[in-house]
């Protein structure tokens, strides 16, 4: 399965980063904080299982493309820096779209196989 590098939007000019990647039975989120752009943090493993992701869905945008997951339980939203409104936005540049949209595939299918919705 392919890595797929994110950014994530961050209201106090951080900038958030990242790859996303299945690991069965795994959705994983490797993060890392760039604060005010010069202190990069260390990369940060988080991890939810596949039944954790209630909805999920891709957008081609103009400039990027954006993956929404949408959690069961508030703590993926915690556990992952940056800007949420009840839903991970992750920012995905455009010349990434076919694997991005390949990992909603993915993924939605595991969840369907294993009886997760």
């Amino acid at each position: 399965m392919a890595r797929i590098p994110f950014t994530i939007s961050d209201s106090h000019g951080h900038v958030v980063s990242g790859l996303l990647f299945l690991e069965d039975p795994y959705v994983v989120f490797e993060v890392r904080v760039q604060k005010w752009g010069l202190f990069k943090q260390p990369v940060e493993e988080v991890k939810a299982e596949f039944g954790v992701i209630d909805s999920l869905r891709f957008e081609p945008g103009l400039f990027k493309d954006s993956l929404y997951l949408v959690p069961k339980r508030s703590d993926l939203l915690t556990a992952i820096p940056g800007d949420h409104e009840g839903e991970l936005r992750l920012r995905v540049a455009k010349r990434y779209r076919a694997e991005a949209q390949q990992f909603v595939f993915d993924l939605l299918q595991t969840k369907r196989d294993k009886g997760l919705g």
